[in-house]
């Protein structure tokens, strides 16, 4: 336990705060990974990205899915994320965006009945 001295208040009394020192239980504190592109943050969460990258995501989950199904000639289903997830990864690696993995497929699943919506109204699909 640590004493730090806070400030003094109104009337000239010291107040002191005990702060235990330590590292919280069960949460790592190390979540930057030095790389040759500099410091990056292990543990990034989606809203953390710019806006401009959210779009090109978006863009490119999109044209993954519309390609998929021009390639099937159906709206793709569970099996066919890895390939349209496979291409968005790729993206991603190649315009230098860091986001976890797994960051990108929960968007994906959030996303994808927003996606068929929009593949419906360009193919006009019943």
């Amino acid at each position: 336990m640590v004493v730090v001295w806070i400030g003094v208040g109104v009337h000239g009394i010291m107040f002191l705060a005990h702060r235990k020192m330590g590292r919280r239980q069960g949460m790592s504190r190390k979540n930057h990974v030095m790389t040759d592109r500099g410091l990056l943050q292990t543990d990034k969460k989606f809203s953390a990205l710019k806006e401009r990258q959210k779009m090109k995501i978006a863009e490119w989950m999109y044209e993954a899915f519309r390609k998929c199904y021009v390639e099937t000639g159906k709206i793709s289903d569970k099996r066919k994320e890895g390939e349209v997830l496979g291409y968005v990864f790729q993206q991603i690696e190649d315009a230098g965006i860091w986001i976890p993995n797994g960051e990108i497929y929960q968007y994906y699943r959030s996303r994808r009945n927003k996606l068929v919506k929009r593949l419906k109204k360009e193919f006009v699909i019943v």
